[in-house]
């Protein structure tokens, strides 16, 4: 044990291995135990679902609004009696909760580390702004940076999201980047490159949501000639029904051959569908540079898939084309591949990219402990 000061309290929406960022926590739980920390977890009971707000996030984001302060002011009384001065970890699910944790440890005087995962409450104030109520999307985002500021260190998910949190809280130094590793698939493949002029099948796995968006594809498409279009194949899997209707609409005017299927049962099901497929499908609007990272493109990769990539270059999957691992969906780009030519990509065939979950958690573990050395 490294102490009295050893102590770490995670807090999030649920334990185990409910959902991509639970086992972001769980991974990096074990990690810790590994090098001697006592970790703790604040979490809801409740089985994940993917998808938007349901009644079930509505009562775990009250419930944690309740605990978390209740357990968070138990903890100060601990601290009183036992000279013990945890570190408090709090990830963003569920919405909001990571600003009031903030506000609290403010309050008690106890050290917070927010993990990033996602933007709330910026998201939120960009549909109020659409809504035209753009005095709460200020309001909203005054709080949002003065509370973000309170913590020691926020670790976020890619340099487009460091970028976005730096401008949001004047602040760069306490802004760390550490890339997600749960969408990594193990036992990793090396990258495979399609074989000349044949068609070239892309897929698309994973939600659809406000995020995404396919524009910049479609266009590139759009100015290749219709034989040339007939190249690609698209597949979209598991995405709600509303989506598969948008992108219906979307490549109706082109020669592309697309797909729709629902999801697997299982990853391992999903896992051998993909050897199927020459490209990994990637997308991320522009617009949200910053309040999201697409990092399914972990997922296409670790199983061999080259991707494509429709989305600003600020990001983690703008940095992997720029390494090699893909091609940006740009007509320039998409014509090279029409004509066989696979030099953006091919200097990486038969490499393996990195599991980055090593190097993620010693990163975070390290930030922990910066946190818990650090003054209130």
């Amino acid at each position: 044990m490294d102490g009295p000061y050893s102590r770490v309290i995670f807090i999030n929406e649920f334990r185990g291995r409910q959902g991509p960022v639970a086992c972001l926590v769980d991974d990096l739980a074990l990690f810790l135990r590994r090098r001697q920390k006592a970790v703790e977890l604040i979490s809801c009971r409740g089985t994940y679902t993917p998808g938007g707000l349901r009644w079930r996030r509505i009562f775990n984001l009250l419930a944690m609004h309740l605990i978390v302060p209740a357990r968070l002011l138990l903890l100060k009384l601990v601290t009183w009696i036992s000279n013990d001065r945890p570190t408090i970890v709090v990830t963003t699910s569920p919405p909001l909760l990571h600003l009031s944790t903030a506000l609290m440890c403010r309050v008690l005087r106890l050290r917070c580390l927010i993990w990033y995962l996602d933007a709330h409450p910026e998201l939120e104030a960009k549909i109020l702004a659409k809504r035209s109520q753009p005095l709460m999307a200020k309001l909203l985002r005054r709080l949002d940076s003065t509370l973000l500021g309170y913590a020691r260190h926020i670790v976020t998910l890619d340099c487009g999201m460091q970028a976005f949190l730096a401008r949001k809280t004047k602040q760069t130094t306490n802004i760390a980047v550490a890339s997600p590793w749960t969408t990594y698939l193990e036992p990793a493949l090396p990258l495979r490159l399609p074989k000349g002029k044949r068609r070239m099948r892309v897929i698309y796995a994973g939600n659809f949501g406000t995020a995404h968006s396919l524009e910049a594809f479609v266009g590139a498409l759009d100015k290749l000639a219709p034989e040339q279009q007939q190249l690609f194949e698209v597949s979209f899997v598991g995405m709600a029904e509303s989506s598969y209707k948008t992108l219906s609409a979307q490549f109706q005017r082109l020669s592309v051959t697309i797909n729709f299927q629902g999801r697997f049962k299982n990853l391992e099901e999903l896992v051998t569908f993909f050897r199927d497929f020459d490209f990994g499908l990637v997308c991320l609007d522009p617009s949200y540079c910053g309040l999201a990272s697409p990092s399914k493109v972990l997922t296409y990769l670790s199983q061999g898939l080259p991707i494509i990539y429709c989305g600003p270059k600020q990001s983690l999957a703008g940095e992997l084309v720029d390494k090699g691992w893909g091609i940006y969906a740009n007509e320039a780009s998409l014509l090279k591949l029409v004509q066989g030519d696979l030099s953006d990509i091919e200097l990486r065939c038969g490499q393996t990219l990195p599991n980055p979950i090593a190097i993620a958690q010693s990163q975070i573990a390290d930030l922990i402990a910066d946190v818990t050395a650090s003054k209130v």
